[in-house]
């Protein structure tokens, strides 16, 4: 229990890093919120093109887990995977993106105030 509480602060501290073990980096991993679009564009980094990608996307919403909403992953041809929010409930969202490629694990984290 110790173990995962660890990871979870080191997760914290260090949002956009690979998992530890993983020597992948995830500095070009891009999250962003859109008011004008009502969407999220998440942007993988460009090096993984070409390589088995897996994962998952979740919009956590810290006060009504009830509203959370888990989709999977399917970038595009450009790394890129668009997310529509419209219907989602104004307010603070995390948006968690959990994936591999090839052999690595990745795991990025990003606040977003939906509008």
């Amino acid at each position: 229990m110790l173990l995962i509480a660890a990871l979870i602060g080191y997760l914290a501290m260090h949002p956009h890093t690979p998992l530890p073990g993983s020597a992948g980096s995830t500095s070009e991993i891009a999250i962003a919120y859109r008011a004008e679009k009502q969407v999220v564009l998440l942007q993988l980094p460009y090096q993984l093109e070409g390589l088995p990608t897996a994962g998952s996307i979740t919009l956590r919403h810290p006060s009504d887990s009830a509203q959370d909403h888990k989709l999977r992953l399917e970038p595009d041809w450009n790394m890129r995977q668009q997310v529509e929010v419209a219907g989602l409930e104004k307010g603070i969202w995390k948006v968690r993106l959990f994936f591999t490629a090839g052999e690595e694990s990745y795991y990025a984290e990003k606040a977003i105030h939906i509008k």
